[in-house]
């Protein structure tokens, strides 16, 4: 199955939703990135996604068009306030790892490996990365 980037990077985003909609932490907004600002107004805490295209690598040629696997990755910025504390960022990365971890959209997007970094502390703020992997095949 032949995915165009485009539709790819809005079935990732929609996926996102979808995950954290379903969640417990449905109430902390997402920035996305055609949002003005830098935080979201009155918020404690807040997610910025952000797709970064990566690599590819031919699949196969056929008669008509070759077959690229195309590797990207979701990387999705949680910010908290310095006092929530790391059981409340580990609570979030599970939701991401357990919405993600093995899931295939309807258009064949494959999410593959996830991890996550602390960046620490800016001021009020605490930073943690999760950063998910997915492939999806595209025709050329």
């Amino acid at each position: 199955m032949s995915v165009e980037l485009g539709v790819a990077n809005a079935e990732v985003m929609t996926k996102l939703k979808a995950v954290w909609d379903a969640s417990t932490a449905s109430a902390i907004p997402i920035l996305w990135h055609d949002v003005e600002g830098d935080t979201p107004d009155d918020a404690t805490s807040w997610i910025r996604p952000t797709i970064i295209g990566g690599s590819f690598e031919i699949q196969g040629i056929g008669q008509k068009a070759r077959l690229y696997e195309q590797n990207s990755v979701l990387v999705i910025q949680l910010f908290t306030t310095n006092a929530s504390g790391l059981n409340f960022k580990d609570d979030l990365v599970n939701i991401l790892y357990s919405g993600f971890r093995g899931a295939v959209t309807s258009s064949g997007v494959r999410f593959t490996d996830m991890k996550y970094a602390d960046l620490g502390k800016s001021g009020a703020w605490n930073q943690r990365n999760v950063t998910i992997n997915f492939k999806y095949d595209t025709a050329n």
